[in-house]
C-alpha cells in the first residue's frame, strides 16, 4: 500500500511541475495568446530591466552600453525611481547595463547584458507572428 501512494504522489507531482512549465509566463509553451506578438519583423526592441528599489528617494541611475563594459561606448543615461526601466535598442548587438543605487554614504552597482533578438513563431501563438527573446535583464542588488 505505501509504494502505491509513493508512485501517485511522484505521478502528481510530476503532473503539477509539467502543468506549471507548460502554462509559465516566462516559458509559453501552450495557450498562448502572444501579446507581445509582431505580423512585421521589428528592427527595434524593448529592453527591461528589473531594479531593486530605490532607496532614501534617491534616484537609480541607468547607463546603457553598447557592447561590453569594458568596450565604454555609452549610449545614455537615465535616472528612474520605479522597481522597472525600459529602453529602445537595436536588435541582435550586444548590450550592457548598468544600475547604480545609493544607499546610506554608499554606492551600489548591478550589472547584467542582453542580446536581443527577433523569433518567428508558428505554432505557439494563435497566429504567425515575431516574437522579441532575450530582452530581459535583473539589476537587481540583494539586501538592498
Amino acid at each position: 500500500m505505501k509504494k502505491s501512494t509513493g508512485i501517485r504522489l511522484v505521478a502528481g507531482m510530476l503532473s503539477w511541475l509539467t502543468a506549471a512549465f507548460l502554462f509559465s509566463c516566462e516559458n509559453p509553451l501552450l495557450f498562448n495568446h502572444c501579446p507581445d506578438c509582431f505580423h512585421e519583423e521589428p528592427i527595434t526592441s524593448e529592453i527591461k530591466a528589473r531594479l531593486s528599489p530605490s532607496v532614501q528617494g534617491m534616484p537609480t541611475i541607468i547607463n546603457v552600453y553598447d557592447g561590453t563594459l569594458e568596450d565604454g561606448v555609452l549610449l545614455g543615461t537615465y535616472h528612474t525611481l520605479n522597481t522597472e526601466w525600459r529602453g529602445e535598442v537595436k536588435l541582435n548587438k550586444d548590450y550592457t547595463v548598468t544600475a547604480t543605487y545609493y544607499s546610506y554614504g554608499t554606492y551600489y552597482t548591478g550589472v547584467d547584458a542582453v542580446r536581443p533578438r527577433v523569433r518567428y513563431e508558428k505554432f505557439l501563438c494563435s497566429q504567425p507572428c515575431f516574437l522579441i527573446v532575450d530582452n530581459q535583464l535583473s539589476l537587481k542588488i540583494k539586501g538592498l
